[in-house]
């Protein structure tokens, strides 16, 4: 695992990434990226701007562990309603998500695999088929080892990791859950759910144009997870 240490390097100096930016003239974006390690590439001569500018090296800048740790989400199924009120209003209420979560770990030859699963904190609510509906979906989940072996194995390679690479691991597993659960809900849940709509609301000759416009709509999805494993620092 390799991360660059930036917000670090910025918090030891008192520094702004406003201020870093007007002074070297790298965006306020580009450094808001690089500092929260949400970009996979880094341009050579940004490295070398900001190595000159905080005057480290590039060993100061980043920092390394041999070890991998990766995540594969697999989304099952989702239990969900669609609740129609008479005024036609609709509502998607998802009550569990079942799903597999795969935690890999590489250290030097050896490499486990630790099995985990998801189970939502509170349901999902979501307008449909209206101008109401919205395209944030919030989901509050928890993480748990399928068995309790594991937890004590992953504990003694996590101890061996810097603070910082905490923070890392979170993201890289909420992102992973992030888009399985997207694909899952344009490809599977939301062609059953338009089915459900259009034959409670005598439609099915609209299908194809409703899930048209429905998959049209980008949903973001806003995703916390709770473990004392894998921690939002």
């Amino acid at each position: 695992m390799i991360r660059n240490r930036l917000s670090v390097l910025l918090a030891e100096r008192d520094l702004k990434i406003t201020r870093v930016s007007k002074d070297t003239g790298i965006s306020r974006s580009t450094l808001n990226n690089i500092s929260k390690n949400e970009t996979d590439m880094i341009r050579l001569d940004t490295i070398n701007t900001l190595c000159m500018y905080l005057n480290v090296t590039p060993a100061d800048f980043f920092e390394y562990l041999p070890i991998n740790i990766s995540f594969e989400t697999a989304i099952n199924s989702v239990d969900y309603d669609l609740v129609i009120e008479n005024d036609g209003k609709c509502c998607l209420n998802i009550k569990e998500i079942d799903a597999d979560v795969f935690l890999d770990v590489e250290k030097k030859t050896m490499k486990s695999t630790y099995e985990l699963s998801i189970k939502l904190e509170e349901e999902i609510n979501m307008p449909m088929f209206s101008e109401e509906s919205i395209h944030d979906m919030t989901v509050k989940a928890s993480v748990f080892f399928e068995n309790m072996e594991d937890v004590g194995n992953f504990s003694d390679i996590r101890e061996e990791l810097q603070f910082t690479f905490h923070r890392e691991i979170y993201i890289n597993l909420v992102s992973n859950f992030d888009s399985a659960f997207l694909s899952y809900y344009e490809n599977e849940l939301l062609p059953n759910i338009v089915t459900d709509y259009v034959v409670d609301t005598k439609k099915e000759d609209e299908y194809e144009n409703i899930l048209k416009t429905l998959k049209l709509e980008k949903k973001v999805i806003n995703t916390t997870i709770f473990s004392d494993m894998f921690l939002p620092f």
